[in-house]
């Protein structure tokens, strides 16, 4: 436990100071609480899906008493690529060439 407060002090340190050296607003971090809060551990062999485990935190996260280590577990994580993609290419905004998804292997070629 220790040793993750020791790790969790060095990443705010770092953002506080790359805060000040980038943005140079001072946001009075001081006066702030800082929350660790306890999430799903991403498997060590998967080194490539922590920005889809930061997406679902940060999408369910609601208070520091909303339990983040059961929205999803890591076999969840090729649907969740898919919701995400979806969402993208459906979103409203988006202009682009939508029918080349919605045809994509109509045939089943």
């Amino acid at each position: 436990m220790y040793r993750l407060v020791f790790y969790f002090c060095l990443l705010r340190n770092s953002f506080e100071i790359h805060w000040d050296k980038y943005v140079g607003l001072d946001m009075g971090f001081e006066n702030y609480e800082f929350v660790y809060l306890a999430v799903l551990e991403q498997p060590p062999e998967n080194t490539t899906d922590s920005g889809i485990y930061c997406m679902m935190f940060l999408e369910h996260w609601m208070s520091t008493r909303t339990s983040l280590t059961t929205i999803f577990s890591h076999t969840h994580i090729p649907h969740i690529r898919i919701k995400i993609a979806n969402d993208l290419v459906f979103q409203p905004k988006n202009l682009g060439m939508k029918h080349r998804v919605v045809n994509f292997n109509v045939k089943g070629d």
